[in-house]
C-alpha cells in the first residue's frame, strides 16, 4: 500500500518498497536499468556512495540517508540506538569511563537511571571492613562449638581438632576453692581443686626442710601438728644457755630478781622473819620482821627498836576475816563514822545506817552546794559552759533506759530555767502528772498550775502556760484565761477540720445568758454562715422601716436609716439609686403593695456612690411580696445585688 505523503519514512517503508520492487521484477512487470540505492533514481533518498559499514536511516527531510559507522577507542563499544527524546537512531557509547561506586553496608538495591551500560566484569569498591550481622560468640559463624552463654562460663580450645568451647564453672563445696589452670601433661586447661582434705603432717624434732611435690595448696591458716613436749638438752637455770640470765650456782634460800643489767640474778637469802621490800630500783631484804603461826596472831616488828610509821601519803587496807571481829575505837551502834579532824574518826546521832536505810536528820547537800536546811535536800550541779546542766536523775532498776530528770532548761551561762524531763525508752507516755484525791467532793481542782510573780503577785503581761513542740510554741493560756492555739481547734472530736478552717466541734454551743453575746462585730463580719435550720429572735436582730408611699420614680432615694425596708407605691416606678451606705452594709427591700418597682442597673440618673449594680447588668423588677437584697461595696461605689 502506498505510504501517505507528508509522513516521515522509516525502515518499514524501505522494506515495503523493496518487497514491491522485488515482486515486480520477479514477475517481469518492471524493467529498470542498474543504479545505486542512494541515487536520484529514488526520489526519497539522498544521493551518496555506499561506504563499508554504512547503514540507512530516515533523516529529518525525510529521506533515506547513510549513517557512517562510528568506531570507538580500544576497549570500548558503540551501538545504534535511540534514547528518550531522540528523533532518529544513531551511534551511542555502550560504556564510559565512570568508575563503579563503592558499596556501603546496608545499601538498598535500585535499578539505576544511567543510559550507559556497566561492563560485565566491572567491580564495585567495597569497605575494608564490614559490620557483621549480630550473632553469638559460640555459634556456627565462628570456629566454635555452638552453645549459649551461662553465667560463670569460660571459653577454651578443646578437642583433637580444636574448637572454641564453653567450660562451665565448677564451684566446690563450702570451705573449698577451685581454680582454673593446667597441670603438667594436660592438653586443655580446666577447673582443679586448690585444697584437699589431707591433714598437715606433725612436725618432728630435727626434721629437714623440703619444697614438697604436691600440686594441691595448703590453706593459709593451716596448722601442723607438734609434739606435746620437746626434749631439751639438760642445763642449769642460771647458765649461758639462757641469754637473759647471769651465770651462777644455786644456794638454798636464794631468790631470783631482775638486776640492773637487766638479767635474772640470784639474791642470797636474808635473815629469819625478814620482809623482802622494794628499794629505789631493786628489791632487797628489809629490817622489818614478821612472825606468827598459821591460824593465830601475827605480829609485825621492826628490828633494832625502830618505829613503824604510817604516813598520810600511804594507802592501807585492813582486812577482817568473815568469822572475826576487830575493835576500832569507840562509838554508838548504827552511827556512820566520819573524819571530824585530821586524825579523828567520830560519829553523830544525826547520821545513821541500820543496814538497809540511811538516815540524815539534818539537811542533805548533793553536788557542789552547801547549807541545806534541816530536813531539806539541796542538789547543786557544777556549771557547764553553754550547756543545760542536770541536777538529778531518777530511775527504776527494771528500766534503766528511762528516767525522770530535774535540771536546768537553759543553755545560756549564768541563767537557770527549771526543767522536769521524762524520757521513756519505749512507746509509753514519757511524763505523767497526777493529782490524787482521797475524796471526790468539793470544787478544788485535782491539779493546779499557778503562775505568779516572785512576790506572789498576779501576772499582767506574760502568759500563764505555754505548750511547745520541740521549742516552737503551739498553744498558750494568757494571764486572763484566753486560749491561743497555733493550729486548728478540735472540741468533742479528734477529727481535724478541713483545710482553711480553724475549728471543728462535735456538740452544741450554748451562751451562758440570753441575748447577751455576739458572733462577729459591727466592723468585722463573718463572710458566710452555712446552717441547716436558722432560728432568730427577729425582734432582736431585725428592725423594719416603712417609709412614706412612693408616688414617683426615685433618684438618690433616701428613706432614712435602716437595713430592712417595707416599700409601697401607688404606681409602677423606677428606683435608680439609694442614698450611700457604709462598706459591707446590707439592704433588704420587700415590696408590700400590688405595684411594681424596677431597680435600674448603673443608672446615670443617680449620683456615683448611690447606684445599683445588678446581676448580669440588667434591671430587676419586684412585685408584691417579692424581695431584693443588696450589699454596699465601697470599692465598686454602690449597692451590689446579692
Amino acid at each position: 500500500m502506498p505510504r501517505k505523503l507528508g509522513g516521515k519514512p522509516d525502515i518499514n517503508d524501505a522494506l515495503r518498497i523493496a518487497t514491491v520492487i522485488n515482486a515486480r521484477l520477479m514477475a517481469g512487470a518492471v524493467s529498470a536499468a542498474a543504479h545505486a540505492l542512494l541515487s536520484n533514481t529514488h526520489i526519497d533518498t539522498d544521493s551518496a556512495a555506499v561506504v563499508d559499514g554504512d547503514i540507512l536511516i530516515g533523516d529529518s527531510t525525510p529521506k533515506w540517508t547513510r549513517l557512517a559507522i562510528s568506531i570507538p577507542g580500544a576497549g570500548l563499544m558503540n551501538y545504534v540506538g535511540a534514547a528518550n527524546g531522540d528523533l532518529r537512531p544513531g551511534y551511542k557509547a555502550l560504556f564510559d569511563a565512570s568508575v563503579p561506586t563503592t558499596i556501603v553496608a546496608g545499601d538498598s538495591a535500585a535499578t539505576g537511571s544511567a543510559t550507559v551500560a556497566a561492563r560485565r566484569d566491572h567491580t564495585h569498591g567495597a569497605p575494608a571492613t564490614w559490620p557483621a550481622t549480630a550473632h553469638n560468640l559460640l555459634s556456627a559463624t565462628h570456629d566454635a562449638t555452638p552453645a549459649a552463654c551461662t553465667r560463670g562460663d569460660v571459653i577454651t580450645g578443646q578437642g583433637a581438632s580444636p574448637k572454641w568451647t564453653r567450660l562451665a564453672i565448677n564451684a566446690p563445696a563450702a570451705g573449698l576453692m577451685n581454680y582454673f589452670g593446667a597441670a603438667n601433661g594436660d592438653a586443655e586447661p580446666g577447673y582443679k581443686a586448690l585444697f584437699d582434705a589431707n591433714v598437715p603432717t606433725t612436725i618432728a624434732a630435727g626434721a629437714s626442710a623440703a619444697t614438697g611435690s604436691s600440686t594441691v595448696a595448703a590453706r593459709r591458716d593451716h596448722t601442723h601438728g607438734a609434739p606435746a613436749t620437746w626434749a631439751a638438752t639438760a642445763h642449769n637455770l642460771l647458765s649461758a644457755t639462757h641469754g637473759d640470765a647471769l651465770a651462777d650456782s644455786v644456794v638454798a634460800g636464794d631468790v631470783l630478781i631482775g638486776n640492773a643489767t637487766p638479767k635474772w640474778a640470784r639474791l642470797a637469802k636474808g635473815s629469819q622473819y625478814a620482809i623482802l621490800a622494794m628499794g629505789a630500783a631493786l628489791p632487797a631484804w628489809s629490817g622489818f620482821l614478821i612472825d606468827g603461826t598459821a591460824g593465830g596472831k601475827t605480829s609485825l616488828a621492826v628490828s633494832n627498836t625502830k618505829t613503824l610509821t604510817l604516813t598520810a601519803i600511804d594507802n592501807y587496807n585492813l582486812t577482817i576475816p568473815a568469822t572475826g571481829t576487830a575493835a576500832l575505837g569507840t562509838g554508838a551502834s548504827a552511827r556512820l563514822a566520819y573524819w571530824s579532824g585530821t586524825n579523828t574518826l567520830t560519829s553523830d546521832a544525826d547520821l545513821t545506817f541500820d543496814g538497809t536505810h540511811l538516815t540524815c536528820a539534818g539537811g542533805l547537800n548533793l553536788g557542789t552546794g552547801s547549807g541545806a536546811a534541816a530536813g531539806q535536800i539541796q542538789a547543786t550541779a557544777a556549771a557547764v559552759a553553754s550547756s543545760a546542766e542536770t541536777l538529778m536523775t531518777l530511775k527504776v532498776s527494771d528500766d534503766l533506759s528511762s528516767y525522770l530528770m530535774i535540771g536546768n532548761g537553759s543553755a545560756t551561762d549564768s541563767v537557770f530555767s527549771a526543767r522536769i524531763l521524762g524520757l521513756n525508752s519505749a512507746a509509753d507516755i514519757a511524763l505523767r502528772l497526777y493529782g490524787l484525791c482521797t475524796t471526790d467532793t468539793g470544787t478544788n481542782p485535782a491539779v493546779v498550775i499557778d503562775g505568779r510573780t516572785a512576790v506572789s503577785a498576779a501576772l499582767a503581761t506574760r502568759p500563764l502556760l505555754g505548750i511547745s513542740n520541740n521549742g516552737t510554741l503551739k498553744a498558750s493560756i494568757n494571764n486572763d484565761g484566753a486560749l491561743y492555739a497555733a493550729g486548728a481547734l478540735k472540741i468533742g472530736t479528734t477529727t481535724a477540720p478541713d483545710v482553711g478552717y480553724l475549728m471543728r466541734i462535735a456538740g452544741h454551743i450554748e451562751p451562758n445568758a440570753d441575748s447577751s453575746y455576739d458572733i462577729g462585730k459591727s466592723d468585722n463580719y463573718f463572710r458566710s454562715i452555712y446552717v441547716d435550720s436558722f432560728y432568730v429572735n427577729v425582734s432582736q436582730v431585725v428592725t423594719w422601716v416603712s417609709p412614706s408611699q412612693i408616688t414617683a420614680s426615685q433618684n438618690n432615694y433616701n428613706p432614712g436609716a435602716g437595713s430592712w425596708f417595707r416599700l409601697t407605691s401607688n404606681g409602677d416606678y423606677d428606683v435608680t439609686g439609694w442614698i450611700a451606705g457604709v462598706n459591707g452594709q446590707w439592704l433588704h427591700i420587700h415590696m408590700m403593695s400590688a405595684q411594681t418597682l424596677t431597680f435600674k442597673h448603673n443608672s446615670g440618673s443617680s449620683d456615683p456612690g448611690n447606684k445599683f449594680y445588678l446581676k448580669g447588668g440588667t434591671d430587676k423588677a419586684i412585685s408584691q411580696y417579692e424581695s431584693i437584697v443588696f450589699n454596699y461595696n465601697s470599692t465598686v461605689g454602690g449597692y451590689v445585688q446579692y
